[in-house]
């Protein structure tokens, strides 16, 4: 509540921030590049960029441990559901052998 107050958002826009950063932070160690990061999570490269220099200057402060397993299990948590809410992945319809003309 106090950041929202700091920064003039709202909570919810900050508990947005807060996932979009948990799922940057998650896709980055899965190595996906920053413009598979923006599409996949939807937000800009540039808030993308924004996230990946924060975790950069902090991921090995010993002070942001505890927080950064946290957001590691977020982004577990987020992409299962996901996955789960698809449902297995679809076939493409077979073909008889035969061509189409053009």
């Amino acid at each position: 509540m106090e950041v929202a107050r700091k920064i003039n958002h709202s909570l919810h826009a900050v508990e947005r921030y807060l996932q979009h950063f948990a799922r940057v932070v998650f896709l980055a160690g899965k190595e996906f590049a920053p413009l598979q990061i923006a599409l996949t999570v939807g937000i800009s490269l540039a808030n993308v960029t924004t996230y990946l220099e924060i975790y950069e200057a902090t991921r090995w402060q010993s002070r942001y441990a505890d927080r950064y397993r946290e957001i590691e299990l977020i982004g577990e948590k987020h992409f299962s559901a996901e996955d789960q809410k698809k449902g297995p992945a679809s076939r493409p319809p077979r073909s008889n052998g035969a061509r189409r003309r053009p």
